[in-house]
């Protein structure tokens, strides 16, 4: 069993709202890509997970997960099975993506 199935504690997901002010500013640029739920720091325009161009801002409100062995991780067979993507790098990846009436998409 890896820690990802294991874990239930909702303090194992990173919440940024409760980050200091000044680390919360380089969060505001944190993208995600639709497709396969990777998050993109930076300003890489296209993802380095799946190579797709179809990706967001990530509203600060939405969970973020460390995955350090994707082929053994319960939220990558969640994402696997909303999404069909067969491939995943170790990286961040979005839990859920919220995507409401203002989210903007990125076209740097």
């Amino acid at each position: 069993m890896t820690y990802d199935e294991q874990s239930d504690n909702k303090n194992d997901v990173i919440n940024l709202q409760h980050l200091p002010e000044n680390s919360r500013n380089y969060f505001k640029r944190m993208r995600v890509c639709l497709d396969c739920h990777f998050i993109i720091f930076g300003k890489q325009e296209t993802c380095p997970n799946c190579k797709n161009q179809n990706v967001i801002l990530l509203p600060p409100t939405n969970p973020v997960i460390s995955v350090l062995r994707p082929q053994e991780s319960f939220l990558i067979k969640l994402i696997r099975n909303q999404t069909g993507h067969q491939d995943f790098i170790p990286g961040f990846y979005a839990e859920t993506i919220d995507q409401g009436d203002d989210q903007l998409e990125v076209d740097e």
